[in-house]
């Protein structure tokens, strides 16, 4: 099960987690808004 949450202020903030016993060496990642993500 997963848990999330979003914090309107001024700003906007999101955040969830995985509530798994292991780990996906996982690590936190600040994304400015509007950013343009190239995947291949």
């Amino acid at each position: 099960m997963c848990t999330a949450i979003t914090y309107n202020t001024d700003n906007h903030y999101f955040g969830r987690n995985f509530d798994l016993e292991y780990s996906y060496k996982e690590t936190v990642t600040i994304t400015p808004r509007n950013y343009n993500f190239k995947f291949k």
